[in-house]
């Protein structure tokens, strides 16, 4: 009788250790990481270096409304208006799919995609659009012209180590 009743209360304590854990992980905090979506002659290292706060562990949804899990994803604030004509606006949040050094990365992304790309001589993040790959390690990207909308090619091509994801979902306010 003893041996059950103490059963009973352990497997209480183990549904609630799951429930705290589950709680823990919706009510958690997240770094974000600030990405530059302008022309990279006028991006402001200092300001995109900045401390944001950590926020709260977003719900995603997707179109059937089933919850996609965030866990291990990039969450980043974008900074510039250079890609609002595919939907990426200035100081709205966003989930990027990471993607792994160990992984092909023709099997990873296609033409068409949102990139977030490091920066290494700013030692900064930014967005750009992926069109092609140009030689087996270099990638053709671009940002939009704010004024005209015009593409406008990044003047140097990025390496595949400086691809850290796909942009996926937006964060709701």
């Amino acid at each position: 009788m003893a041996s059950s009743i103490l059963f009973i209360i352990f497997e209480m304590i183990s549904i609630v250790a799951a429930l705290i854990a589950i709680a823990n992980f919706l009510n958690g905090k997240e770094k974000v990481i600030l990405a530059e979506a302008g022309p990279m002659d006028t991006a402001d290292a200092k300001a995109l270096h900045q401390e944001t706060p950590r926020q709260k562990r977003a719900i995603i949804l997707d179109e059937k409304g089933k919850v996609i899990n965030t866990r291990g994803m990039i969450r980043i604030k974008v900074v510039g208006k250079c890609m609002e004509k595919r939907g990426i606006l200035d100081g709205k949040q966003y989930y990027v799919r990471p993607i792994s050094k160990n992984v092909n990365l023709n099997q990873e992304i296609k033409s068409g995609d949102i990139l977030l790309i490091y920066y290494p001589l700013k030692k900064i993040f930014k967005i750009r659009v992926f069109e092609k790959f140009a030689e087996e390690d270099d990638l053709l990207t671009y940002r939009y012209d704010v004024k005209t909308g015009e593409k406008k090619y990044s003047t140097k091509r990025h390496k595949r180590e400086n691809i850290k994801g796909v942009v996926m979902y937006p964060v709701a306010a």
